[in-house]
């Protein structure tokens, strides 16, 4: 290794910076150039539902639950830590927020489910459900039909959730499905 020469270390999310200096004949060791410094990952790239004069169309009729300026996904569907699995998408907006129906439907349940706290999930035809969880209100009830684009809650922080969001999952026949093949989406 050469005089001032840097050489890096990754450690657990921590970047190690040591300054190596070679000793030179007569001088003493400098062991007090040492610096830790947090390494923040490289933020992934947010996506959002494109903007337009009107709600965006979801395929097959559907359209996004929420509307805000700053509406983006904080967290997608599929794989976590471990070997959990997301069942659906997390839309990044403030508590309050109204939340409509995504397509037209009969309300099948309206409460509180444990980790999704307040949750609604519509029943929709030919064996679709969404789900839209962490309210801090229901505004509809049990077997109350509702059309796309009413108000059918307020996003909220209730259940198992770390801050305000709207968690909207997509169901068929019972088993989750990526909501992103019916959202359309762009990187911001």
């Amino acid at each position: 290794m050469n005089r001032g020469s840097l050489t890096r270390k990754l450690c657990l999310g921590v970047l190690v910076c040591i300054v190596a200096f070679l000793l030179n004949p007569g001088c003493a060791h400098n062991r007090d150039v040492v610096r830790l410094e947090p390494i923040m990952p490289p933020p992934e790239p947010a996506i959002i539902v494109e903007e337009t004069s009107e709600a965006t169309p979801l395929r097959e009729g559907y359209i996004v639950p929420v509307e805000h300026p700053d509406l983006r996904i904080s967290s997608d569907y599929g794989a976590r830590r471990g070997n959990r699995r997301h069942k659906g998408i997390d839309l990044d907006v403030p508590e309050g927020v109204p939340v409509v129906a995504a397509r037209d439907g009969i309300a099948r349940f309206s409460g509180w489910d444990g980790a999704y706290g307040k949750i609604i999930i519509l029943g929709h035809e030919e064996g679709y459900e969404t789900a839209y969880a962490h309210l801090c209100e229901c505004c509809v009830g049990e077997n109350e039909k509702v059309e796309q684009g009413q108000v059918i809650g307020r996003v909220g922080c209730t259940g198992n959730a770390t801050g305000s969001h709207l968690h909207f999952e997509l169901r068929h026949n019972g088993e989750p499905i990526d909501p992103n093949a019916f959202l359309s989406v762009a990187a911001r």
